[in-house]
């Protein structure tokens, strides 16, 4: 099976989960083990899916393997959680592993943005991955005012 297919009992299980009710706000971003389990790098290079080539290449050539991609584009799944996700891919690594490592310090020699996700965190994100690309505007306008209503 391709790494971008996601398995078809993970599959049902997340289109389950995104047809219930979604909360008007996402649960707070904790932090686990001293890391925070989102994490955004804004990066200052211009990024598009043409560039994602290029970064397969450079992962293989350190990783030793091929880019464990789980979404690339807008697919069915992001639209029906309301996320933009048109620009971006999805890659099924743990950040904190060795080759999700490898891939951050890629993406940050690079410039590219990228958002990681340690766990599943509510509103935010189904599961531990990192996401290439700009976030979705609905993530951003979460996250303003999430941390907006934390000030005193």
């Amino acid at each position: 099976m391709p790494s971008y297919v996601v398995a078809d009992a993970d599959w049902k299980r997340e289109e389950a989960r995104a047809a219930r009710p979604r909360p008007r706000r996402p649960g707070p971003v904790v932090v686990a083990h001293g890391k925070p389990n989102v994490v955004r790098h804004r990066g200052h290079a211009q990024w598009s899916l043409d560039d994602v080539a290029s970064l397969e290449e450079s992962f293989g050539a350190v990783a030793g393997r091929p880019l464990p991609i789980s979404a690339y584009g807008q697919t069915q799944f992001h639209t029906r959680l309301g996320y933009d996700h048109s620009g971006a891919v999805d890659v099924a690594l743990h950040p904190d592993s060795r080759d999700g490592q490898t891939l951050q310090e890629l993406l940050r020699e690079a410039g590219i943005p990228y958002m990681v996700a340690r766990r599943s965190v509510l509103g935010i994100a189904t599961g531990a991955h990192i996401h290439i690309g700009p976030p979705s505007r609905r993530l951003t306008t979460i996250a303003s005012s999430h941390a907006s209503s934390q000030q005193p």
